[in-house]
């Protein structure tokens, strides 16, 4: 029969051995939350609501220019569409480009694509990849950037629609330029 002061040490020492574990584990946990994004709350460092009569029309297509994004250093960003309202009866898919263009030229423009960035009531089928900048964090480098959105859509209702696009700093960038 082991003695009381054996056992006391045998569970100490077991204790101690699983922080080192739980402190990896924890640690962990909390750079996956963060990557998702769970975590965080979004840096916003650009966003603009958009407000489009929709006709009832397919293959419809419209510029829009949202102006500078001035970014200070090197950063990973996630464009997104929220905020998405309707009024009529607005039956739409709707996809974008969202083009950074560098105003020192020095480097060629970053696209974006946004596909199904809306869809009311019909669904939106896109191809399975990642989009750097809208699906996972694109390194973009610091600078001042012209930002032009395109939307295109295909609409079975016509209707009124606004969303607001913004454009987020995230903490974890897979994609580089």
């Amino acid at each position: 029969m082991p003695s009381p002061v054996n056992t006391a040490v045998a569970r100490n020492c077991l204790a101690l051995s699983l922080i080192p574990l739980i402190i990896v584990i924890s640690a962990c946990i909390v750079i996956y939350m963060d990557y998702r994004g769970s975590l965080a709350k979004p840096n916003v460092i650009f966003e603009e609501d958009i407000s489009l009569a929709i006709d009832k029309a397919c293959c419809m297509k419209t510029t829009i220019n949202l102006g500078l994004l001035s970014v200070p250093g090197d950063e990973c960003i996630k464009a997104e569409v929220i905020n998405v309202r309707t009024f009529g009866e607005l039956n739409l898919v709707m996809s974008g480009v969202l083009i950074l263009e560098p105003e020192s030229g020095e480097d060629s423009a970053i696209q974006i694509e946004m596909p199904c960035a809306v869809s009311i009531g019909t669904e939106c089928f896109r191809v399975e990849k990642v989009i750097y900048g809208y699906d996972a964090p694109l390194m973009i480098k610091g600078g001042e950037y012209r930002l032009t959105l395109i939307l295109y859509w295909s609409a079975l209702e016509g209707g009124e629609l606004s969303f607001t696009i913004r454009i987020i700093r995230s903490g974890v960038c897979e994609g580089a330029l």
